[in-house]
């Protein structure tokens, strides 16, 4: 057995010279903007370089000429411009002439093997001829070939040829290639040079510019001759769309005789993907895209409900103005609204009453032909009450409002949502859920409900398209502090890190993201506006 062990570095004028020898100059491996918007973000190097290598078996053997039978290759892992390589030989003598071999070739940083090759030799009995000059064109190809950039929908049945001639000029740029003292270029095997070209029929031609090469067979009957005109000739035998992955048989020719086949594969990696351009996303996505949508806001006769309806309105949607008592004041917003230049309906209901939330859904079927977003808002009250104080019927009056109320409005509203292809539902917590204060045990404990309800809504409507979130505000100053002494609400302000409290402008704002296409990926999660103090989301 003949064991060879090497490392070389594959540098960029390594990659440039294969190029140039090959006529390989995919973008991938000579392009760097383009490879850095590709699988592998940087540059890398024609697995077909790396595996030149393979050539230096004739070393061992310079009084001997070395031609290659047969050659496979799979190229398992990326090799980056400046990485370095350690590459195993194992060669072993079988029956007269012949040989076989073995070889890895991984990286000397993180040891994963970048290539896997096997294959045959021959030795003859003669010394490799000398050529002590270089001579003819070093560039393999007879013609140059035009980089192609073909989808995986575009392959079926194509077919490519590539015009060539091994000189001893080519030769001795692969052996320059190969590195080493050696000056003889003609103790290059033809066969391997010829090899070498499989990786412009992939990388150029067969798909060409998106091309990542996988693996290669090739099996020679008969020594490739100097300086005859010759042909590569690939067809397409094999596509899949779905994993995007090409098989291609392959054929070399010359002077009307078949002297290899073998086949190659590769993967047909997706084009980069187009980002929306300024102009696209000015036009399209300045907006909040509620213009002309039907947003029903329960509990807008005051404070944060009352500042929503009015914020939703001047963003185009047409507003419903949802009141239990404050019916003067639902009149007065949607008159404000109105006058602004908004479209608003004051509607009165019972959220506690199924039959009346029918009756409100059908009211906003006949004004408005649906509804596409849920605000609810509604709360029974925040007065302060000791633990030891509440009985039963205390807790049920407020999830009789928070829960029960707020799962008939969703129910009536999510039937209407899948007729219309989705929806958005926006439910209100508080973060008093995750940071309790005393006196509110049945409003947190409600509030808690709401949370659990709004996470598993929205699992269930994933495929309905309709998103399911939570708005938790900090203390906000509205009306429903009214219970709690001015002067305590100054100071609690006063000792917060932002020295203030939140304004219902700022939860409507939230409301309305959450409502709007801005969010659209968002379901199931919620907005905390904390003013910079735990909870955090």
């Amino acid at each position: 057995m003949q064991e060879t062990v090497e490392t070389f570095t594959v540098t960029s004028a390594l990659v440039d010279g294969f190029a140039r020898l090959t006529g390989d100059h995919n973008a991938l491996h000579t392009d760097a903007e383009f490879a850095r918007k590709s699988r592998f973000r940087q540059r890398v190097a024609h697995g077909m370089l790396a595996f030149a290598r393979i050539g230096r078996l004739a070393d061992a053997w310079p009084d001997r000429w070395l031609r290659f039978r047969t050659l496979e290759g799979r190229f398992t892992n990326p090799v980056p411009v400046g990485a370095a390589l350690r590459l195993e030989v194992r060669a072993t003598p079988q029956a007269g002439q012949l040989w076989t071999f073995e070889a890895d070739w991984t990286s000397e940083v993180d040891g994963l093997t970048a290539i896997t090759a096997s294959g045959s030799f021959v030795l003859l009995p003669e010394a490799p001829p000398a050529v002590t000059a270089v001579e003819g064109r070093s560039c393999l190809l007879l013609e140059p070939v035009e980089e192609a950039d073909h989808g995986a929908d575009e392959l079926a049945e194509a077919r490519a040829d590539l015009p060539f001639r091994i000189t001893t000029g080519g030769l001795a740029a692969l052996a320059r290639l190969l590195g080493g003292d050696r000056p003889a270029s003609a103790s290059c095997c033809p066969n391997l040079a010829a090899t070498m070209l499989l990786s412009t029929l992939v990388g150029m031609r067969l798909p060409g510019r998106r091309a990542t090469f996988t693996d290669f067979r090739i099996a020679f009957e008969d020594d490739l001759p100097l300086d005859a005109p010759a042909r590569l000739e690939g067809s397409v035998t094999k596509l899949s769309a779905a994993s995007e992955t090409l098989t291609a048989q392959a054929r070399i020719a010359c002077g009307g005789q078949e002297l290899a086949t073998g086949e190659v594969r590769s993967v047909i990696n997706p084009r980069p993907r187009a980002m929306l351009s300024a102009a696209e996303i000015r036009e399209r996505h300045l907006g909040h895209g509620l213009e002309g949508k039907v947003v029903v806001v329960i509990g807008a006769s005051r404070g944060i409900g009352e500042t929503a309806a009015k914020l939703f309105a001047m963003a185009g949607a047409r507003v419903v103005v949802h009141y239990f008592r404050g019916r003067s004041d639902a009149l007065a917003i949607a008159a404000e609204i109105a006058e602004a230049g908004g479209t608003a309906l004051p509607l009165a209901c019972d959220i506690r009453e199924e039959a009346e939330i029918a009756r409100f859904f059908a009211a906003v079927d006949s004004a408005f032909g649906g509804v596409d977003v849920l605000v609810n808002n509604a709360v029974m009250d925040f007065r302060p009450k000791p633990v030891s104080e509440l009985r039963w019927a205390d807790y049920l009056g407020e999830l009789e409002v928070s829960l029960k109320g707020l799962h008939a409005c969703c129910d009536a509203a999510v039937s209407r949502f899948k007729s219309r292809g989705g929806g958005k539902i926006i439910n209100v917590s508080s973060v008093a859920v995750d940071q309790p204060v005393r006196g509110q045990s049945k409003y947190i404990t409600a509030k808690s409900a709401v949370v659990g309800y709004t996470r598993s809504l929205a699992v269930e409507l994933l495929k309905d398209n309709v998103q399911v979130n939570l708005v938790v505000p900090a203390m906000t100053e509205t009306d429903l502090l009214a219970s709690i002494p001015s002067d305590f609400i100054r100071r609690m302000a006063k000792a917060r890190g932002m020295g203030r409290n939140l304004q219902p402008i700022e939860v409507a704002q939230a409301m309305l993201y959450l409502a709007s296409c801005w969010s659209d990926a968002i379901t199931g999660q919620q907005i905390v506006l904390n003013l910079g103090e735990p909870p955090f989301a």
